[in-house]
């Protein structure tokens, strides 16, 4: 190719590249922005964030997590506070705390645990056979003493305990199915799962806690 030739190419590109309508590039950087900014929407509409409680005892705190794990919750969060709940009282009343302290004696002697007797007034009558958060575990307690032929009662009392609460966050575009929610709650019948939130990625925004 001759110089002259080489020169004629030359301007030709040059030319073209400036006869390009600047109203073209603009159009195309507009696209390009709006296509991103959906992009990004889409990605925020899929985050899901709750939390989940409360718990009483901290060893239903440590297996509730470790089954959120195994179903595939990317960040899991735990924090405690105070809080009233309430609670189940199963008790002996006896006549006075002569018969109290004798039934604490038979039932002792019975192999029974985890009971005790109130020193203090007014309630020095009673025996304390065991304070339960789940109303049902109150129930298959005071069967268990009622075959011995006690006459046991339970008290629903309001009284404040430290509570366990999990935040956690959905893995992006992989949201768990309900029936492994409904499964996980059902092993945890007064807890409950609310939905926050979410600050940012790899983050959970943590509820104001309700107490």
């Amino acid at each position: 190719m001759t110089t002259q030739a080489i020169h004629i190419v030359a301007f030709t590109m040059v030319f073209a590249i400036y006869c390009i309508p600047l109203s073209a590039e603009v159009s195309d950087v507009s696209g390009i922005e709006n296509t991103q900014t959906t992009r990004s929407s889409d990605i925020n509409a899929e985050r899901r964030c709750f939390t989940i409680g409360p718990f009483v005892d901290p060893v239903d705190r440590d297996v509730a997590v470790t089954r959120l794990q195994e179903i595939g919750l990317q960040t899991i969060k735990s924090r405690q506070g105070k809080q009233l709940v309430d609670l189940y009282w199963v008790a002996y009343e006896g006549k006075d705390h002569f018969d109290a302290k004798e039934t604490y004696k038979e039932l002792k002697v019975k192999g029974l645990r985890d009971i005790s007797i109130i020193t203090k007034k007014p309630a020095r009558r009673f025996v304390s056979l065991g304070l339960f958060r789940v109303a049902e575990n109150a129930g298959r307690r005071m069967k268990e003493i009622r075959q011995f032929g006690y006459n046991v009662k339970i008290r629903k009392v309001n009284a404040s305990a430290t509570t366990f609460w999990i935040d956690a966050e959905e893995q992006l575009g992989a949201p768990i199915a309900e029936t492994l929610w409904s499964d996980l709650l059902a092993i945890f019948p007064n807890t409950t799962r609310s939905s926050v939130t979410c600050e940012h990625r790899n983050s959970v925004t943590p509820p104001s806690p309700p107490f």
